[in-house]
Parts: structure tokens; sequence; C-alpha cells
């Protein structure tokens, strides 16, 4: 197979054509533009070398797809991942399937809990995660996502982040005391 990379006419050529200088010029000539066409057309390539793309690439692109949630702060696997979802997410935003992926995208675990699972009232939800980075900073910018992707109607009842700290030594004390209780009257002498 020919590397169009590093191809030359003048190997499709017979050899006493290529003999002259004339022709080896045209042929180099023709492989210098071939090679900065290859380069360009390779440059082209946008979302199917979405994880080739450097920073500012992937900033553009994101602007240009006002990609939700998005923060240039991120980082780059994040940014990735963002912008691969983000035509499915059109297709499905205001959905929990939509709020789910993005929060799996950004802070990597969690879950949507629709109000009928934990008995909340119509239109109510909470997200139940286990990362423990959720506070602070992080926490506002966790409910300015979801706020950015669920549906208007919808009212975020809370984050419950659950600490899962692994295995627990947990102690445990009891005491019984019985007792008989006897009344004696008072004797007057």
């Amino acid at each position: 197979m020919i590397n169009l990379y590093n191809a030359s006419i003048a190997d499709l050529l017979p050899e006493y054509m290529t003999a002259t200088p004339e022709t080896q010029a045209l042929a180099y000539a023709v492989r210098q533009q071939v090679w900065r066409l290859m380069t360009a057309a390779d440059g082209t390539m946008v979302w199917s070398n979405i994880d080739g793309l450097d920073n500012a690439k992937l900033d553009a692109l994101a602007a240009e797809m006002r990609v939700p949630n998005y923060s240039e702060s991120y980082a780059i696997g994040v940014k990735r991942s963002l912008l691969k979802a983000a035509i499915p997410y059109y297709m499905k935003a205001g959905t929990a399937g939509a709020l789910q992926e993005i929060i799996e995208a950004i802070f990597s675990n969690g879950e949507v809990v629709e109000w009928y699972a934990y008995g909340g009232s119509h239109h109510h939800f909470r997200v139940y995660t286990t990362n423990p980075s959720v506070s602070g900073e992080m926490a506002a910018q966790f409910t300015a996502a979801i706020a950015a992707v669920k549906r208007k109607s919808t009212i975020l009842d809370g984050v419950v982040v659950n600490a899962d700290t692994g295995e627990m030594t947990i102690h445990t004390a009891m005491a019984i005391w019985i007792s008989d209780s006897l009344t004696l009257p008072q004797m007057r002498s």
C-alpha cells in the first residue's frame, strides 16, 4: 500500500521517464503540494478526531456547540466526554437520562432519583452521589449543572452525598439492671 504522505509520481513512472531533472523536479513539487494538502485535510477532521484535539480547539468547539455545563477549567478528558455527549444530549434534553449523563460526565458518579421513588412531591427529584468532592465550590457548580440540564418545571429537592468510608469498626455496649422493688410500710410505735 502506498503512503500518500511520502508518495511521489516518479514512483509510478517508468525509469527512463524519471531520469531527467525536469521530471524529478516536477515529481518533487507535486509531492510537496500533496503533502500540504494532506496536512491541511488532517486539520479539518474535528468530530472524528475529538480525542486528538488540544484544549483551545475543544474550547472553541464547545462554544460553537453550546455544550451545557462546559467549563474551560475542566480536565481535558471531561471536556472531550462533554463534547462527545453534546449531540445525544440535545436529543433528550430535559429528561432524567440527560441529567444522568451530565452528572456522570462531570462528577464521574451519581444517580437521579425521581419523586415517586422516595415519596416526594410531583415533579421533584433528588441526586445521590458518592463523590466526596461535591462540597463547597464544587457543590455550587454541581447544582448549576443540574439546573442547566433539568426541565424547568422540575424541582431539585437536594443533593445527597453518601460518604462511603469503606470498612468501619463499630463498638457497642449494653448493660442490664434487674431489680425488685419492695415497699415497706412505716411502723409506728
